[in-house]
């Protein structure tokens, strides 16, 4: 099951997130949350309260995430269909 589906989460941003997550995940580029909170310096407790819908990811998270994933900030703000930017 996708982590997006495990959860109720109403905050697009932190949907597309998740989807990123799994697709990370299934990709092998991640092998867990875990992995991937440590990959951009995030704490797990923070993806906790995410899903709980007590927060959500912030700017600098998601800066991290594009940086290492070479993941579309476009996507997660839902101005694209393209999760991933293309590596040069």
């Amino acid at each position: 099951m996708h982590l997006k589906d495990q959860y109720d989460i109403k905050n697009a941003q932190d949907q597309a997130v998740f989807e990123i997550i799994d697709t990370l995940i299934e990709q092998g580029q991640v092998v867990n949350v875990q992995d991937f909170c440590e990959r951009i310096g995030m704490f797990k407790q923070a993806i906790t309260e995410i899903y709980k819908g007590m927060r959500h990811f912030n700017v600098r998270q998601i800066g991290e995430m594009c940086r290492v994933f070479n993941v579309n900030a476009n996507y997660i703000f839902g101005f694209s269909n393209v999760k991933f930017r293309k590596v040069r």
